[in-house]
């Protein structure tokens, strides 16, 4: 399996495109696209991504649809926790992971608010 993942360098600023083929790799950043997705924004993938744009409008948190993300990725992983960010004004989650082959990842993500951007 692989895809492909754009992060931005911290030394340079410049947006760099990651080559992942490792399953565990490829599933972590997949998850984290899918957090970050508006839900209904992918034209193949409808039932992937939370609420954001709504849960600001709101202001209540999309904890449903997070739950479902963590179902629908919790069998690529040996565990999985998403936990809400409560100090944070926009949908923030705690995402801690432990892949099959044993690393610990850590990481906070912050979905999207403003129209998939």
């Amino acid at each position: 399996m692989r895809i492909y993942h754009k992060v931005k360098n911290e030394d340079t600023g410049k947006e760099e495109w990651l080559v992942l083929t490792s399953d565990d790799d490829v599933y972590v950043y997949w998850l984290i696209q899918v957090l970050r997705l508006v839900l209904g924004e992918s034209p193949f993938y409808s039932t992937y991504g939370i609420p954001a744009v709504e849960t600001i409008a709101t202001n209540i948190y999309p904890d449903y649809y997070v739950a479902l993300v963590r179902d629908q990725f919790s069998p690529y992983f040996a565990s999985l926790t998403i936990t809400r960010v409560t100090q944070e004004r926009d949908p923030t989650y705690n995402v801690n992971i432990l892949t099959n082959n044993g690393r610990q990842i850590n990481q906070i993500i912050q979905g999207t608010t403003n129209n998939g951007q």
